[in-house]
């Protein structure tokens, strides 16, 4: 493990800074200070905590015809428990990139809330968003995995080490929407493991859905049931078109 992120497990504690501002005056909810609590958007109490996304490019949808696809596409369902804007995006990146794990247990429990406080689908297994070998050994940790592995430790529901990230593809954050589903195309594929079973995906960050949708392709490839998708947080819809 890296210096920079054994230093942060250590130091930055529950309570003890906040990770929204970086006070040092502390949070007094879990990770974050009551300034940054008031101003995070929960979306698991609220109508918007379940879109229905194009199950080709992850688009959400309006209406019966995907918005980006231009046509009539089969969709799937996703949930996430907060709005992808401050201070839920800095909290976002301290865990991915400072190496604040711990706040995984905090983040599971926020989505299994946003997934069972609403018209929860029955689910069989948990995957993960996979990363490539080059990149789990540069960041040394998939934040989706450690997700995944406390969401099950809350529900019970088995986690199958099922997707795999064959090509090394440029991080998807530096690309538009058509370049990020180019960039993916082929890049993900799955185990027999899946068959027959209605699958849990999860990943931290849901933007224009691109990833989920093409680890949704490889898992339904490989004969799952369905693919519901959950994350903790979800982009606006207006950076989804970006």
């Amino acid at each position: 493990m890296k210096i920079k992120a054994l230093i942060s497990e250590y130091l930055f504690a529950p309570h003890a800074v906040c990770m929204g501002c970086k006070s040092v005056l502390g949070a007094k909810h879990e990770w974050v200070c009551e300034t940054c609590y008031s101003a995070m958007q929960p979306l698991y109490a609220q109508a918007r905590q379940m879109q229905i996304i194009c199950r080709e490019c992850g688009s959400v949808m309006t209406g019966e015809r995907c918005p980006q696809c231009r046509r009539v596409r089969k969709t799937m369902k996703a949930y996430q428990a907060y709005l992808y804007a401050a201070p839920v995006d800095r909290l976002v990146q301290s865990f991915k990139y400072d190496g604040v794990y711990r706040m995984d247990a905090w983040m599971a429990s926020e989505m299994k809330a946003a997934l069972y406080e609403s018209d929860a689908p029955v689910i069989d297994a948990i995957a993960y968003v996979p990363m490539h070998f080059l990149r789990l050994k540069k960041r040394r940790f998939n934040q989706s995995e450690r997700l995944a592995g406390r969401f099950s430790e809350l529900t019970g529901i088995p986690v199958l080490d099922a997707l795999t990230r064959k090509k090394y593809t440029r991080r998807q954050v530096t690309l538009e929407v058509e370049k990020r589903r180019k960039n993916l195309k082929g890049a993900i594929s799955a185990s027999d493991d899946v068959k027959g079973k209605r699958m849990l995906l999860i990943d931290d960050v849901r933007t224009t859905g691109a990833t989920v949708s093409e680890c949704a392709r490889a898992m339904l490839k490989q004969g799952a049931i369905n693919v519901t998708v959950l994350t903790f947080a979800v982009a606006p819809v207006s950076m989804n078109k970006k």
